[in-house]
């Protein structure tokens, strides 16, 4: 057995032979390339997108269409499911060649929550609420309390019935 990293999965969930799936994101525009052992990691959905039931009924098998989905949303997912550690970043900010690290906003984690319960990935979801909300209590500023309403909605939105984040956002929020 390969040696445990230190987020307790072991180096052969990193299988360089596996097949590889390009995700199609934002309307089509972009396209990531990223190996069905990465892929199906944790999502269900895209466990599920992999199988041969499903594989059939698609023109290019090797293709997930994932249109309706913003292409940062991928980037965060994807940086994920390679390193799993708490600090998720975005690099969105490209100045003469160099990339910046941005810290993820509430608002931005409040739609990666939501993604990641579209995607049925409960690992990635619980990951990004820990991250996003929880560690962060008493720390808004008034810009981040004017986009509250609009976070709340959209977290009570993608969570399961009668489930913590509900709970979390009534009392924390309305």
């Amino acid at each position: 057995m390969a040696p445990a990293r230190r987020d307790g999965h072991t180096n052969s969930d990193l299988d360089p032979t596996s097949r590889v799936y390009t995700l199609v994101v934002h309307d089509g525009e972009h396209r990531l390339h990223v190996h069905e052992s990465i892929l199906c990691q944790s999502s269900e959905f895209l466990k599920a997108a992999v199988k041969s039931e499903w594989k059939t009924l698609r023109e290019n098998q090797n293709e997930i269409d994932l249109t309706d989905d913003h292409i940062d949303l991928f980037k965060v997912y994807v940086h994920w499911l390679h390193n799993k550690d708490q600090r998720l970043v975005l690099l969105r900010k490209h100045v003469s060649g160099v990339t910046y690290e941005e810290e993820i906003d509430q608002f931005f984690a409040a739609e990666l929550y939501a993604f990641g319960e579209k995607i049925l990935d409960r690992a990635f979801s619980d990951a990004v609420f820990k991250f996003g909300f929880t560690s962060k209590i008493g720390t808004y500023t008034p810009y981040q309390q004017k986009l509250c309403g609009e976070v709340a909605a959209i977290l009570c939105e993608a969570a399961p019935e009668v489930s913590f984040v509900q709970t979390f956002v009534i009392y924390y929020f309305l």
